[in-house]
């Protein structure tokens, strides 16, 4: 069964959009439940001169894992292939922000 390229691209741009879009979201979720009363960006800050920014970005991501599973169950494999892209921009500021 071949699949069209339109179809082909937008599964894995949908796929790509939430695996950058999730993590956003579980940062939001996280910092809202115990930071009460305090901006996102305080916290941001308050992360950055603790140098744990990326621990926190590191743990935020592992709500991709979750996404990555569901598409796959979905037999949405080319939206799971946009997940895995989108983690391994995650991956690269991790790095950059641990060394450099």
């Amino acid at each position: 069964m071949a699949i069209d390229p339109s179809s082909f691209q937008r599964q894995v741009i949908t796929g790509w959009l939430a695996g950058l879009f999730a993590p956003v979201i579980g940062y939001l979720a996280f910092t809202s439940l115990y930071f009460k009363g305090v901006s996102f960006l305080d916290v941001f800050e308050l992360f950055q001169t603790r140098n744990v920014l990326p621990h926190v970005i590191s743990l935020s991501v592992i709500v991709n894992l979750v996404l990555f599973f569901t598409f796959l169950k979905m037999n949405r494999d080319y939206s799971a292939r946009g997940v895995l892209g989108a983690t391994f921009i995650y991956v690269f500021v991790v790095v950059y922000l641990k060394f450099f």
